[in-house]
Parts: C-alpha cells; structure tokens; sequence
C-alpha cells in the first residue's frame, strides 16, 4: 500500500513540475553590474518577482509563451515576449538602459567618499549641471531660490545683500562648502554668495538636517556642499555671455588645458550692472549697482596613483552701490545724500589631496581672506576676516562596516572697525570625529558617529549623530537622520540690520552659544513614471540667539531666549515623466516656528509659512523650454510706528519664469523672462523720505530719519526682466 501510495506522489509531482516553466537570470545595467530591487511581472496575470543584491531573479510560469515587464527606477522599461521550445527551464540575463541620471548620481557630502546618491544612508539632494542649465542664473545664490526648502532672502532693500534659509533657519545655521571645504562663514555669508559663479560648478549637493560630524558642529539645518568641475566636466573653452532687458551685462569664460604633469581649469567671470532704477518712485534705487569680478583657477595634477591632488584658487572683487536719486552727487560718507557702498575682496585657496602610502588617508585644507570697507549712510564699517581649515580624513573597510576617523582644525580670525565686545575675535576649534557605517544588515543601513570640538572658551563640545536607511521590496526607502548643533554667535558679522537703518542696537551681557537638537525623515516611492518623496523635519533649539524688533520699535535687541524654539515642517515632492519630451516636478513646503521667550510667544519674522515650487520641461532634439517658478506663503514681519503703517502679516505671491535654448552645433542660444508677470514688493523702505519734526524742529534729507529702516524685505524690489544670451562650446 505505501508503496502504490509513493509512485502516485511521485506521479502527482512529475505532472506539476512538467506543467511548469522556469526563466532566471540576472538583471544588469548598461556596465554590467547588477541591479536591485528590480520588478518583473508576467503581464497577463501580474505574477511576478524583484531581483535580489545580486541581480538575480527567477520566474516560474504555467504558459510557455508569454511576456514579461522588467521595470527599475532610473532605467527605461522592457518588455520581453519569452517562448520556451525544448527545455522548460532557462537561463538569460536582461540589460536595461539608463533613463535617469538619478541611478548614475554620485554624490560625497557626509559620506567620506564618493557613493551613489541612491545607496547613500543619508539624504542628500542633488542640484546637478542639467537643473541649472535649465534656470536663468549667473550665480551659486540665483540657483538656491529654486531649490525645496530654501529661501534666498533679501536683507537689505538698499545693498541687496541676502543670507540662505534652510528650512526656515537663517544662514548662521547651515554650513557652505567649496569641494569638502567649509570657508564660507560670517562675514562672506551677507556678500560672498555672490562669487561663485554658476559656470564653474559641477553640483550642488544639499544635506538638510543636522550634519555636524564630519564638516563642524554648527551644521544645525544642513550643509550645502559645491562640487568644482574636474577633467570629465569640461571642454577645452566654454564662453557664456549675457545681457538682459535692464543692462546688467555678464560675461564668463572658461579654458581648461591638459597636460603631461598637470590640467589645468582657468575661468573669468564678470557681472555689471550701472543703471539707476526705480520703478516704485521712492527715490531710491530698486537694485544696487554692481562691478562683480571673479577669477577661479583650478590645478589637476596627474600622478600614477590615479589618486587625487587638486589646488584651486579663487580672487573676488566687488563693488555694490545703493543710493537716493541723488547717486551722481554722493561721496563716501556723506551726511546729505544717503548711500551704501560697499567693497569687497576676496582671496581663496583650496587643496584635496589623497596619500599614497595609506589606502584611503584624505587631507583636506583651505585658506580665505575677506575684506569688506563700506558706507552705511555716513556710518564706516571695516572688517577683515581670515578663516583657516584643516582636515585628515581616514578610511577604512572592515567586512561590511566602513570606518571613518578624522581630525579638524579650524581658525577665523575676525576683525572690525566697532567696539562690541560680546564678538569672538578669534574662534580657534580642533576636532576629533568617528563614524562607522554598517551594511551587512540589508536591507537596513546604519551611519552613526560621533564629534568632540575643543573650543578655548568652550571646553568640550559632544556632537552625537545618527542615521538609518530602510530599503523596502517596492523599490521604496525610508531614511532617519538625528543629531545635535552647538553654534558660538558672530553677531556683528551675520547680522546685517546693525549697518543699515537707523536702529539702535542692544546686546545682553551674558550671552551663551546656541545649542540644538534635530531630525529629519525622508520617505521616497519611485514608480516607472512618478516618483514621490516626503520630507519631516524637527528642530528644538536652546539658548537661541534672536533680533527681537517687538520689544522696542526703536531697538533691535539681542538675547538668549528664556525658553525654546521649535521649528517643525514638511515637504512633499513629486517628479512626473510624461514621456522623453516632456516632465514635470514640484514641492510643496510647509512650516510652523513656535519660539517663546519669558513664557510670552515671539512671531519668527520674514518665514513663510508654505511655499512651492514647480518646473515644466519640453525638450526634443535640440530645443528646450523650461516653465518654473515659486509660490511663498504669508510671514511675519516687523512691525514699525509710522504713517503709513505696514502690514505685518504678507501676502501670498508667486514669481514665474522662462527659458527656452537652442543648440545649433557648437552654439546655444538662449532667452530668459524672469518674474514673467511683473510681481515685485512696494515701498520696501521704511520713512525713506527728508521731514522734519515739528515739535523739535530738527529736519533730515532722505535716508536720515530716525525712524529710517532698510530691513521691511519680504519679496523681490524689481519685477519683470527678459535675458538673452549665447553660449560657445569649442
């Protein structure tokens, strides 16, 4: 009986395996490695299975003819029609092409070393060499206003001098990098945003959250890392110039030339603008006036490592000029005739260089020189600052972990014409940092570490960080990143309302550095055609340092809150590929600010409540057009006891723009319309005009009142421009 019982299992089981169809294989790109998370379903009934670390996958089918839809974010989808003849199990490998350079995006901040932005544990946004073809900009500032999450703002409605908001934090909290290397601090973060010109970057990679580990603990809302153009960027010239409706006139040129011991990458650019404008009838200018000049040079040596050995240097020189319609008559200091002139000059230098005799030993190291002598009204201002980086960076592989240990120092030496004596004048900083990353528990990657700052006046500073990354079967990931900022105030150098206007300034006695805590979740869903991305972020601050303009209308006083801040938002984004022509993106960013000092709840000024971004492009063959522009969501802001009084809450306002380029062989042509439909701010000036008082019988011209305040930005001051230009590749 157990016997007869055995040969019809057996029979049973030889009917159902003859019955089925096996395909397996490999799923590879266009280089021959594999790809993950690969989807591969029978089309007539959905059946099917995602490929492994390894790129394999196996089908099992009851048709021996059928088809199959092999689909991977970043790559075009196939379809396979698969028929079996003799045998009913075979094996063969499937390449898909490359349909998105998301896949092939290889990003550096935070990782120690060059990943794929896919399979970094830490999210970080790329602003590549296509998005920023796609915008009009002249400049690495002109390209942050049209990125998530970040507002460009506008200081001061005379020089035009802007700071960088993450997430509804002001510049003081973000760290700003040149290839690894943090000099953009202080003083260089009101003008020097402007001498990076959009010509000679290669990306922008963008970290939002705390990033304190590897770059310096003040990285509180993020860092924002500028990656130079390398040998496989660039062509032998590239000339770009410009000019648009309102005369501001740009020129760029790039030469890169190779040679036996090095390569070498030499750029010029130039920006003028000398029209007085003034299209709201304040008598003042709507845009300063500007002689902008930037020399960057960059040295790639050729060693027989392979291993990297560049020195960059970069020579800026400014000029900016806001003043009345009285510009042709004023001199420097004048007590009549109200301007701002400002001077600046700047000196860079850069070096990445990687040791031959330790695997992966990294030293990174920069210098910068920053001077600025300028007029506010009749007020002087001199500053100079040296800021001074080192970094040794070690790396090493052990079975799945990657180990990294390093060592930082960092010294600004900050000096002015004032006498407040609450500034340290020189911050001099050593560091020692450890991060391990683990692999080996796929499909959860872990990154934590850990940073110890020696400040001099400070003691030790411990800066904890954490990241993790979920990768789910549906092609989708989550990422978690936390950690802590410690920030020692400049409060002169960052805080531009103490030059211009007519407030009186006061600064508590016994101010301490800020501190933080923060985290950031980012939840990614990619489709074949659709991609969505959700960002939250958390931030609670202590001892934070504020401008308080409510205390006293005429005062802007400085102090650590009696109590905490805490700023809570998110973003959600979506990109759309209709088709190889055309595709379409946009965010939408939301944010609430809940600061209280002395049990008594302060309004945050000049951050939105929500903005959006949106961009529309069509290209086929050799034309593009792009269709972009933001929407900002209402803020507070100051509030000041004169006629006519000012609204404290702004309106919603969108500004809208166009490009559309045209490559005919070795030339493209282009024309831009920014602010297409004419949106800009009125009477940004606070009691800009000559009164007198008729109680006291003192009068003022214009730019003298006492009540005189340049700070009341929240929008653009110049509405429609229309650009055209050429671009020549050689």
């Amino acid at each position: 009986m157990k016997s007869y019982l055995l040969i019809i299992l057996i029979f049973i089981n030889f009917n159902c395996l003859h019955g089925q169809f096996i395909i397996s294989g490999k799923v590879l790109n266009e280089k021959g490695s594999p790809i993950q998370n690969t989807n591969i379903k029978i089309l007539d009934n959905n059946n099917g299975c995602i490929t492994d670390e390894d790129g394999y996958y196996k089908l099992i089918s009851k048709k021996k003819e059928f088809e199959i839809k092999i689909s991977s974010i970043g790559f075009k989808t196939e379809i396979k029609k698969i028929i079996f003849y003799e045998k009913r199990e075979i094996v063969t490998n499937f390449t898909l092409i490359s349909d998105s350079y998301e896949l092939e995006q290889i990003v550096v901040t935070g990782n120690t070393g060059e990943i794929l932005k896919k399979k970094s544990v830490i999210n970080v946004e790329l602003i590549d060499k296509k998005f920023i073809d796609k915008i009009v900009s002249k400049n690495f500032a002109d390209i942050l206003n049209n990125v998530r999450g970040i507002q460009n703002r506008i200081d001061c409605g005379i020089c035009g001098s802007s700071g960088i908001q993450i997430n509804g934090m002001n510049s003081q909290y973000n760290l700003i990098l040149i290839d690894n290397i943090p000099l953009i601090n202080s003083l260089s973060k009101s003008y020097g945003l402007n001498s990076i010109p959009s010509s000679i970057i290669k990306q922008i990679e963008i970290i939002k959250g705390p990033s304190s580990i590897l770059y310096g603990s003040e990285a509180i809302s993020g860092v924002i890392n500028i990656i130079t153009k390398d040998r496989k960027d660039l062509s032998r010239v590239n000339f770009n110039s410009y000019m648009s409706s309102i005369f501001e006139i740009s020129n760029d040129i790039t030469i890169f030339n190779e040679g036996k011991l090095f390569d070498i990458l030499l750029n010029f650019n130039s920006f003028n603008f000398q029209k007085f404008t003034d299209n709201n009838n304040d008598n003042f200018s709507d845009l300063p006036l500007i002689n902008r000049y930037t020399s960057f040079n960059k040295i790639l040596f050729n060693r027989k490592s392979k291993k990297k050995f560049n020195l960059s240097t970069k020579f800026y020189l400014e000029d900016r000029f806001g003043c009345t319609n009285r510009y042709e008559e004023y001199s420097q200091g004048n007590d009549s005739i109200y301007g701002e002139d400002i001077e600046t000059k700047k000196i860079e230098i850069y070096l990445n260089y990687d040791f031959n005799f330790i695997e992966k030993l990294e030293f990174n190291s920069g210098l910068d020189y920053h001077y600025q002598s300028s007029y506010y009204g009749y007020n002087y201002f001199k500053a100079n600052q040296i800021s001074y980086f080192n970094q040794l960076i070690f790396k090493k592989k052990i079975n799945e972990n990657i180990i990294s240990l390093g060592v930082n120092h960092s010294i600004i030496n900050y000096n002015d014409n004032s006498n407040l004596s609450l500034i340290d004048r020189v911050q001099n900083v050593t560091s020692l940092f450890a991060q391990n990353e683990i692999k080996s528990l796929y499909p959860i990657n872990l990154l934590f570490g850990m940073r110890i700052d020696f400040h001099q006046n400070h003691n030790k500073i411990f800066s904890p960080r954490f990241n993790i990354k979920y990768d789910f079967k549906n092609n989708s990931s989550i990422r978690i990143n936390s950690g802590s900022g410690f920030r020692i105030v400049n409060i002169f150098s960052e805080e531009h309302a103490l030059l211009s206007g007519s407030k009186s300034v006061e600064i508590s006695d016994d101010i301490d550095p800020e501190k933080s805590i923060n985290m950031n979740i980012n939840y990614t869903l990619p489709f074949d055609k659709i991609k969505f991305e959700i960002d939250l972020f958390l931030n609670k601050f202590f001892n934070k340092i504020i401008p308080n303009f409510q205390l006293n209308v005429d005062k802007i006083v400085f102090e650590n809150l009696k109590g905490n801040s805490i700023s809570k938002g998110l973003t959600f984004k979506y990109d759309i590929f209709f088709n190889r022509f055309i595709n379409f993106s946009n965010s939408i960013s939301f944010l609430k600010i809940k600061t209280i000092n002395n049990y008594i709840l302060i309004n945050e000024l000049f951050i939105p409540s929500f903005s959006s971004l949106y961009n529309l492009t069509y290209k086929k063959n050799k034309f593009e057009m792009n269709i972009y522009g933001k929407f900002t969501g209402p803020m507070y802001l100051p509030k000041f006891e004169v006629e006519p009084h000012r609204k404290e809450i702004s309106n919603l306002f969108g500004i809208h723009n166009l490009k559309l380029n045209k490559r005919i062989k070795n030339f493209l042509i282009y024309i831009g319309i920014e602010n297409f439909f004419n949106y800009s701010q009125k009477n940004p000036l606070i009691d800009p005009n000559a009164s007198e008082n008729s109680e006291t019988g003192e009068s003022w011209n214009e730019g003298f009142s006492p009540n005189f305040d340049t700070s009341y930005i929240y929008s653009p001051l110049f509405g429609r421009k229309i650009i055209f230009g050429i671009n020549i590749v050689l």
